[in-house]
């Protein structure tokens, strides 16, 4: 897997897009299209998970938990001949019936009950709410700033303000804002 230069903006933008869904939220917040086109993107487990989310995060958290407590954890789903034989497999087969993981799911119903495939996830949430509404509030009133969005020409500053007024008021899922807060410090940075 070979991988784009890292200080494109691109690539950066590439790898905002953890999912499908993230990617249509964000896409209707841009001022004009998208930066890449759609169909460079679309892959049924994204690159991004594998190659950044995966070994600087989520496992870096399973490590730390499990080593603070004195545990050894192993990730069966990480065997490489298991990721090659997942990504073979057809798109569709991931994702049946609006069901995440179906294969899984449906290979596991045999032996445990489905009351306990099919729960909500239960990941290592950060608190991104609490961040754009107090530790973090100055970056997000500096970098969402209405004259400063306009400014760039990138973002539809309507919707961000619309988006900025929900977050605020705690009635809203913060991770799209949070995406453009990431973008906006990268591109400062980099401009």
């Amino acid at each position: 897997m070979q991988l784009k230069n890292k200080h494109t903006l691109d690539h950066f933008y590439e790898n905002l897009y953890f999912t499908y869904h993230t990617q249509s939220q964000l896409d209707h917040i841009l001022l004009n299209q998208p930066l890449l086109p759609k169909a460079n993107l679309k892959r049924p487990i994204n690159r991004c998970d594998i190659v950044s989310y995966l070994p600087d995060d989520i496992l870096v958290k399973v490590d730390r938990a499990s080593m603070y407590h004195s545990l050894e954890a192993r990730e069966p789903f990480l065997d490489h001949h298991l990721i090659e034989y997942a990504l073979s497999l057809p798109e569709s087969i991931h994702t049946k019936n609006n069901t995440g993981k179906y294969l899984l799911k449906k290979i596991l119903s045999k032996y445990i009950p489905e009351k306990l495939t099919h729960r909500p996830k239960k990941g290592f949430g950060i608190p991104l709410l609490q961040w754009l509404n107090n530790d973090l509030k100055h970056l997000f009133d500096e970098y969402l700033e209405p004259s400063y969005l306009k400014k760039q020409g990138l973002f539809n500053v309507k919707e961000v303000e619309k988006n900025k007024r929900l977050v605020k008021k705690g009635y809203y899922y913060p991770e799209k804002l949070w995406f453009i807060l990431l973008f906006q410090l990268w591109h400062k940075t980099w401009q």
